[in-house]
């Protein structure tokens, strides 16, 4: 009963245990909820075109219409990095309303980021990384959107925090 092994056993598991809550707690307290100041956004061109060329796994991309966006982006991060952050996520997002489905999301540019030193991001006329298209194929009934950046905190401790930072207004052009 009070046996070397059972009272190691008993010092193991509640050292174990003040460890773990002592990793959440740590996790509580440097939860990163800072904004990110300074964000600049800004979309310099957006172009209509009928039919995206062929993908493999999309057969109705021929026949859709897509958004090409050219935009300017600068944001500085640094300040975001503590010991508990593993790496950000930021993306910026198009949103939209449409006659069928309510509240669409579109990521159009994601990165992303495991280091301090390159975690202020400097974009001149960069171009979306995806595709930008509805499923109706088609955008006649869609006249503006929404251009927001994302930026996705992953600890390496504790749970994932997103927020918007900062969102500007898109007009679509008609073709």
């Amino acid at each position: 009963m009070n046996t070397f092994l059972s009272r190691l056993s008993n010092v193991g598991s509640f050292s174990v245990t003040m460890i773990m809550f002592m990793v959440v707690i740590l996790s509580f307290l440097t939860a990163n909820f800072m904004p990110v100041p300074d964000v600049r956004l800004e979309v310099k061109d957006v172009k209509r075109y009928v039919g995206g060329g062929y993908d493999y796994y999309d057969k109705s991309l021929h026949k859709a219409e897509i958004i090409k966006l050219k935009f300017d982006l600068e944001a500085d991060m640094q300040h975001l990095f503590n010991w508990n952050t593993k790496q950000l996520f930021v993306y910026i997002m198009a949103e939209y309303d449409n006659d069928k489905n309510i509240d669409n999301k579109v990521i159009v540019w994601d990165r992303i980021i495991t280091n301090p030193k390159r975690s202020h991001l400097r974009l001149k006329k960069h171009l979306n990384k995806y595709v930008f298209r509805d499923f109706d194929l088609s955008f006649e009934a869609i006249s503006d959107a929404k251009l927001s950046l994302v930026v996705e905190r992953i600890p390496r401790v504790g749970f994932f925090t997103g927020r918007k930072e900062f969102s500007t207004e898109l007009l679509l052009p008609q073709i």
